[in-house]
């Protein structure tokens, strides 16, 4: 049977607790039996050593142990030679050195000591000290059992408190999976701990979850209306063409290529939306780009594109570490704003420069510039401000080389100002300082 983490941990607490109340009761009864035999030891040393000095002053080994006839009296044998003498209370064996059965009814500290010629033996009662040992062992075992299941509930209490706020975390989760809406999860005290900082960054989650689903709903919305109104001409060429030989041969054409065209737009809004999308998701193939190759091509395509503009591209040597296609079609969509929004007869510069130890391309026209108003918003999907609504396109190109030059560690940046043009400066790691993939 598999225990919940609260079983688990009140087990663990509770061992632990009483390993420490039955060590530190081993420890104390242990210490205790040390110091009582190390205060018998040192007595029956002192006896034996006032014999021996009594024995080598010539006093007759008999004499002096006919003084050891009590039981409470310390048991004393004295040998010299083949010769050994017992005092009158010594009615046992000799028993070995040391302490010697501790828990029967009379326990005996053994000592010997020698001086030349007698040998010394005394053996001194523990019994009245090993009284208070058992007695002491036995109060240890029940405050050990006591400690046992104080530690039970103790640990069960303590487990229960610290694992709370995992509960009220857990319980404003299935509420949260109930209703399916996102709710900031509660601070549990004003103190700042671990659950405190587990809470904390479980609502940034949440909060970056509940964003990301809004722009996707966003997104998905956009990309809706876009593909409803290309998708309902399609439908209504189709409707015409299927007249078949009645309908006119120029209604007819008129239709095809309105059709073509809608398909092409159609085929550019899918490419930007899986591109835009991809940039999430997919990991960038950064390498050497020579700017300058790139920019020079861009300019002189542009120039054959827009030939009612002016299109001066200013060159530098300069490399940047990013992924090829993307920088340029990063690239592209920038210029083809400024290429589209640029009147006749304006101009459109491409600029390579180095800025803050980046390097990278400014694309500046002379188009009609963007209000203050709109400035914060030109980089979100499908916007189109109040001059780009009279021209074809999708509000996405922005969006795009936004998130094509951040995803290779770059850094896009916009000026504008109303009447008087705008430039972009789209900016990369250097080739020779940023790292490839």
């Amino acid at each position: 049977m598999r225990l919940s983490l609260r079983q688990r941990l009140t087990r663990q607490a509770a061992l632990a607790m009483v390993v420490l109340v039955v060590g530190f009761g081993a420890v104390t009864w242990a210490g205790t039996v040390i110091h009582f035999y190390d205060i018998t030891v040192a007595a029956s040393r002192a006896q034996a050593i006032e014999l021996l000095d009594h024995l080598t002053e010539g006093s007759s080994p008999p004499a002096l142990l006919t003084r050891f006839q009590r039981h409470e009296d310390p048991m004393v044998w004295v040998t010299r030679g083949s010769a050994r003498w017992g005092s009158p209370n010594a009615v046992t064996p000799i028993p070995p050195l040391g302490l010697s059965a501790i828990f029967s009814p009379d326990p005996l500290v053994t000592t010997r000591m020698h001086q030349h010629p007698y040998t010394v033996l005394v053996a001194t009662s523990f019994a009245s000290d090993a009284d208070l040992l058992r007695e002491s062992f036995l109060v240890l075992a029940l405050v050990g059992l006591a400690a046992g299941l104080a530690a039970v509930f103790l640990a069960r209490w303590a487990t229960t408190r610290m694992l709370d706020p995992v509960d009220r975390m857990t319980s404003a989760a299935t509420a949260m999976l109930s209703s399916r809406q996102v709710r900031a999860l509660p601070q549990w005290s004003d103190i700042d701990d671990e659950f405190n900082r587990l809470s904390h960054t479980f609502n940034r989650l949440l909060t970056m979850v509940d964003e990301d689903a809004a722009r996707d709903r966003e997104f998905l919305a956009h990309a809706a209306h876009e593909l409803r109104t290309p998708l309902q001409v399609l439908a209504g060429n189709l409707g015409l063409l299927e007249e078949g030989d009645d309908l006119d041969p120029a209604v007819r054409e008129e239709s095809l290529q309105q059709s073509r065209q809608v398909l092409d737009r159609l085929i550019r809004l899918v490419d930007d939306l899986m591109r835009l999308e991809r940039t999430r998701s997919d990991r960038p193939q950064r390498e050497r780009v020579d700017l300058q190759a790139v920019v020079t091509a861009v300019g002189e395509d542009a120039a054959v594109l827009a030939p009612n503009l002016a299109v001066a591209v200013y060159p530098r040597d300069l490399s940047a570490n990013a992924t090829p296609w993307d920088l340029e079609r990063a690239l592209w969509a920038v210029l083809d704003n400024a290429l589209k929004y640029t009147p006749s007869g304006g101009r459109v510069e491409l600029r390579l420069l180095e800025q803050d130890g980046l390097v990278g391309v400014q694309v500046s026209d002379s188009g009609p510039g963007i209000p203050r108003s709109e400035l914060s918003q030109v980089f979100e999907r499908f916007y189109r401000g109040q001059h780009t609504r009279v021209t074809e396109g999708f509000g996405l190109g922005l969006a795009l080389a936004r998130a094509l030059v951040e995803r290779d560690g770059g850094r896009i940046e916009l000026h504008s100002e109303e009447g008087r043009g705008t430039s972009v400066t789209l900016l990369w790691p250097r080739a020779d300082e940023g790292p490839t993939a």
